[in-house]
């Protein structure tokens, strides 16, 4: 009788122990995320709902979101890599991540992200932005470049808004066409097309389309420099011509080229799906997108082979090679970019592609916008990583400069020969 109360004493104690100790600490876990899509106000709705469930559904996570402006986020990241200090996930631009890739600052994609979900993004994405073999990013908002024109300036200049430029030649005669017409009523100019001619490397890769325009190349297909041949030097002969004549400004950077579009000032601009969501925003709501609206949009007008060519600033996910929790960095990658709610919040207030996700893409209400689906044909004639080199940004940058020696009256043929001899020494570094 002894032994059992004993028993029964000792098994009580042990339940008691058991009741009254500590619960295990949940582990706390800082996923850092670098980027600009919450810079913007419209896009902060879907940015915040993308953190806000992801948090829920990780109990113990926490998003730190810092934001960088498109135009330093490169330097930033590299200054935070070079620092072993980067971030866990990266929000990038393709072109970038030959230069990300060759400073070993890039996990592979591969055995982290679900095979499927690869698979269901763009071929010549998966392609462009794999290296040795290696997935090193994941395409998250395909951006082919394409032509965006002012429906009334082409009307007010005689050209019929429902047929714009279908080649470079035409479309040279329309840039001209609106450049004659009369200052605004403010005395403001009015500008035949509003090109990115600052000096950033990112006015180098806005070129590219204009080279290829008039026939020409930077690099052809056996790896030699080109961009010093009569077709590329055409090309840098008419953005001299362009600029210096006041049919497009001098200096403008992403923004600047954007704003005096917004303003009803300019015929033509190059850009990306984001832009329906940038005319909505800058005009206040003032301007449509929209087949008989005031802006439209087209593909890039076809080159003396008839072909059409286009960059691609495709906004893409990396995962940093430093981060600590890399399967956890994936697991909100393939959240954002195929998660149906996510995705489709993300279209709804940023008016674009919102994802890479060919399913997605091609059904639901992105499946029925005829905005979308203009970018979603232009992505097969659309290079995000034009040349597939750690020193692109460099070489970009070399373009860049050449076009500011041009609008201060350097010789073109003589200074893409110089641009030429520096690409040449950047592709053997």
């Amino acid at each position: 009788m002894i032994k059992r109360v004993s028993s029964v004493l000792l098994l009580c104690l042990i339940v008691s122990l058991l009741v009254a100790a500590p619960v295990p600490a949940q582990e706390e876990i800082t996923l850092r995320f670098m980027g600009w899509i919450g810079l913007f106000e419209f896009y902060v709705p879907a940015w915040e709902y993308m953190i806000e469930e992801f948090e829920a559904r990780h109990p113990g996570v926490t998003i730190e979101y810092i934001g960088t402006p498109f135009e330093e986020t490169l330097n930033q990241a590299t200054v935070a890599i070079l620092g072993n200090n980067a971030p866990d996930i990266i929000q990038a631009v393709a072109s970038w991540t030959p230069q990300l890739n060759a400073m070993g600052a890039l996990a592979s994609l591969d055995g982290l992200i679900d095979p499927e979900v690869i698979e269901n993004t763009p071929e010549a994405a998966r392609a462009a932005l794999t290296y040795d073999g290696s997935l090193k990013a994941l395409e998250w908002v395909p951006a082919p470049i394409v032509m965006v024109y002012n429906r009334n300036l082409l009307e007010e200049a005689g050209l019929d808004p429902d047929s714009p430029p279908q080649t470079w030649e035409e479309f040279v005669d329309a840039v001209e066409r609106i450049c004659a017409l009369p200052a605004r009523e403010d005395g403001s100019s009015v500008f035949g097309v509003s090109l990115r001619t600052a000096r950033h490397p990112n006015s180098g890769h806005w070129s590219l389309p204009v080279i290829w325009g008039f026939g020409g190349d930077l690099i052809n297909e056996a790896g030699e420099v080109v961009v010093d041949e009569e077709p590329a030097v055409n090309a840098f002969e008419w953005y001299k011509n362009v600029v210096t004549s006041g049919c497009s400004p001098e200096g403008f950077g992403v923004q600047e080229s954007r704003n005096v579009f917004m303003q009803g000032r300019a015929g033509f601009i190059f850009e990306g799906p984001w832009v329906r969501g940038l005319v909505n925003s800058l005009t206040e709501g003032e301007w449509t997108v929209a087949p008989d609206g005031d802006v439209w949009l087209a593909p890039m007008p076809a080159g003396p082979d008839g072909s059409r060519r286009m960059i691609s600033n495709s906004h893409v996910l990396v995962i940093s090679e430093q981060s600590p929790h890399k399967e956890l960095a994936a697991e909100f990658i393939q959240f954002i970019t195929t998660d149906l709610e996510a995705v489709n919040q993300y279209y709804e207030v940023s008016d674009q592609l919102s994802t890479a996700q060919l399913d997605l893409l091609t059904s639901g209400a992105m499946g029925e916008d005829e905005y979308v689906q203009i970018f979603v044909d232009a992505m097969a004639n659309a290079d995000p990583v034009p040349v597939q080199h750690p020193q692109w940004d460099a070489m970009a940058d070399v373009l860049s400069l050449s076009l500011q020696q041009l609008f201060q009256g350097a010789d073109t043929a003589e200074t893409l020969r110089n641009a030429a001899s520096e690409i040449e020494q950047l592709l053997a570094s």
